[in-house]
């Protein structure tokens, strides 16, 4: 295609963008080169000193295919293939040069990208004691440099992809070959390309469209903001998806355990790790089944309790107008409004309110006989619970209202029939053709040694993967 209609195109397509910009330079053969960039997309300095004032200072020589990379040695080119790949280019922060030369147009594109962006810090959702501090940040290339810093290896491997029909989202697909299972890569290959979206502005977007439509309470695939725990799930045969413009990362597949596992486990005796592992674990059931218990106990199974408990329990629910199960249902939905405003609300604002609100809702609530101090303690302790596992925190308040319901119509009857029907349902479910309980089902003792309990062993000289 002709140079200058090549340029008109291009004009067209960016017409009514006041961003859009354009640099003509003319030599002494009164050859026209033409530079095309979005303003502030590119680095203006990168523009100026790596483009512009190359091409300025050898005006006198002829530009053509072969001379020009040489002026412009110090950026990475590519040639321009079309006006649609010219347009997708420019949009992603490069610069696009293109002029003719015996009636042979030539057109390169230039990374120019700017850099500018928020300084690479520790996540606020993923904070730890001891371990690296560094958190990723909203640049897909940012990310994946500090993978790579980690991961030295020419077997780590990327694929570019484009994502979202309007938006053209960058992502990388980020694996290891030899540890990485091809069945599952080709499995995430395949669901990225069923997918049909208009717009992916986050990885919390393309998380959810990358979910199998069958029992996905539980999620299938993990995120993370932290770049040593990604690179420990790539070495282990995971593969990793980083969306430009999102600090968080996912990985898949996404395993039952890897809930209650924490990469400051690893910094920790093997004793004390699983201990903690126990914890979560205990601390998951208690804020699914926990008001469960206690609504079936005291309308079904009231011998269950020591006498003089049932009796001092009884005392305090004295002067309360609703039955146990309509307490309870209240005052959960009461912790959750208050969980929710306080997550939304601004952090200091939002602090003080969950704080402030629930001391006082709680008192009030106890001294105007709406509820008791038992019912008060168990929703607070499920609450806390909660917290223990955050990827599931979501999934747990859903169970825990279905076994609530449960528990009041059938008692302890209804919470073992819900508890074998979620089991089954985990046994049964997939996460990228891996069975989403590995290993417990099927039984792996090679990766056994590290669920709930954890036996020590040297992760740098892993060759093999987890999921196996």
């Amino acid at each position: 295609m002709d140079s200058e209609i090549f340029v008109k195109e291009l004009e067209n397509k960016f017409r009514n963008c006041a961003d859009f910009a354009k640099r003509v330079l003319t030599n002494e053969n009164n050859q026209t080169l033409t530079v095309l960039y979005i303003i502030n997309l590119c680095d203006k300095k990168y523009i100026t000193e790596g483009i512009l004032k190359p091409i300025s200072s050898n005006l006198e020589k002829v530009f053509d295919k072969e001379t020009l990379p040489g002026i412009l040695a110090t950026l990475p080119l590519s040639e321009c293939i079309d006006i649609n790949d010219a347009v997708q280019k420019i949009l992603s922060g490069n610069a696009l040069i293109t002029g003719e030369y015996k009636n042979k147009s030539f057109s390169f594109v230039a990374d120019a990208r700017s850099e500018d962006g928020r300084s690479i810090s520790e996540p606020d959702s993923e904070a730890v004691v001891r371990g690296p501090r560094k958190g990723f940040v909203e640049n897909a290339m940012v990310n994946l440099t500090l993978i790579r810093k980690i991961i030295r290896s020419e077997k780590l491997k990327v694929i570019n992809k484009t994502f979202g029909n309007k938006t053209n989202t960058d992502i990388k697909i980020v694996y290891y070959e030899g540890i990485a299972k091809q069945e599952v890569l080709d499995e995430l290959l395949k669901r990225l390309t069923e997918i049909d979206m208009g717009s992916c502005v986050d990885s919390g977007f393309l998380e959810l469209k990358l979910q199998s439509k069958k029992f996905n309470l539980f999620s299938e695939v993990g995120n993370s903001e932290k770049p040593d725990k990604v690179a420990s799930k790539i070495l282990g045969g995971r593969i990793a998806i980083i969306c430009d413009g999102s600090p968080v990362v996912l990985t898949v597949p996404y395993l039952f355990t890897e809930s209650i596992q924490s990469a400051e486990d690893y910094t920790k005796s093997i004793y004390y790790a699983t201990f903690i592992r126990v914890l979560r674990f205990l601390g998951m059931m208690l804020a699914i089944y926990l008001p469960a218990i206690y609504v079936a106990i005291n309308e079904f199974h009231k011998g269950a309790l020591p006498y003089s408990l049932y009796k001092t329990q009884m005392q305090t629910r004295s002067n309360i107008p609703f039955d146990i199960f309509t307490e309870m249902l209240v005052v959960l939905i009461i912790f959750e409004i208050i969980r929710e405003v306080g997550v939304r609300m601004p952090k200091a604002v939002g602090d003080a309110l969950s704080v402030v609100g629930g001391l006082i809702l709680g008192d009030a609530a106890i001294k105007a006989g709406i509820t008791s101090e038992t019912v008060i303690v168990i929703v607070a302790l499920t609450g806390i619970c909660n917290f223990m596992n955050p990827t599931y925190m979501n999934t747990n308040v859903l169970l825990r209202f279905a076994n609530l319901f449960l528990a009041k119509i059938f008692g302890f009857f209804g919470i073992s029939t819900g508890f074998i029907l979620t089991l089954c349902i985990l046994c049964s479910k997939k996460s990228f053709g891996v069975p989403f309980m590995t290993p417990f089902t099927p039984i792996s003792e090679n990766i056994l040694k590290d669920t709930i309990i954890m036996k020590p062993y040297a992760a740098n000289k892993q060759e093999t993967s987890e999921i196996d």
